[in-house]
């Protein structure tokens, strides 16, 4: 019994420093495949700590924008060095994304979103659709209850039309 516990306390230290490496290397390298090359985690163990503890999720999601941070960073010098040494390839890359007469309306994309606001926002269209079909249902109970009651007061109109027509055809009674 003893021995289990210690086993399990030792598999529990193995798993803790496995994420730990796990986030450093996303820090660095910000593609989980890369990331999970670097620090010897199967990708699925990775999605596996993602999908079972919510904690460890937030910190790789942090750690991600970290490590695209840390490339950014590294780009942007490269860049730099590059627009110095009059690299026109350099130039253009840093005015079409830094000055306004050069960057392509079209290249304008929305920012990047952590996982959590992704399934935020999914929950949110979904809700959206699903009020969207509750009124589409209300408008179409609604609209056969006005067309019963239309029917219903055209049918009255009718036998009172009726009732009418057959008054003013009857004879007088003459006594």
């Amino acid at each position: 019994m003893a021995n289990n516990a210690k086993t399990s306390k030792a598999v529990a230290k193995r798993i803790a420093q496995d994420k730990e490496a796990m986030l450093k290397a996303l820090q660095e390298t910000p593609n989980v495949t890369m990331a999970c090359k670097k620090s010897g985690v199967n990708r699925k163990t990775f999605y596996r700590w993602c999908k079972e503890d919510s904690d460890f999720e937030e910190e790789a999601e942090t750690a991600f924008a970290e490590g695209i941070e840390f490339r950014n960073d590294m780009a942007d010098s490269g860049l730099m060095l590059g627009v110095q040494d009059r690299q026109h390839a350099s130039i253009m890359g840093w005015l079409k994304h830094n000055h306004p007469r050069y960057i392509p309306a079209s290249t304008k994309s929305p920012p990047r979103l952590t996982r959590k606001e992704r399934h935020r926002q999914q929950a949110e269209e979904f809700a959206g659709t699903q009020a969207e079909s509750d009124i589409e249902r209300k408008k179409h109970e609604l609209g056969e209850e006005l067309g019963r009651e239309f029917d219903r007061r055209y049918r009255a109109l009718i036998v009172e039309s009726i009732q009418a027509r057959a008054k003013q055809n009857t004879p007088a009674d003459t006594t």
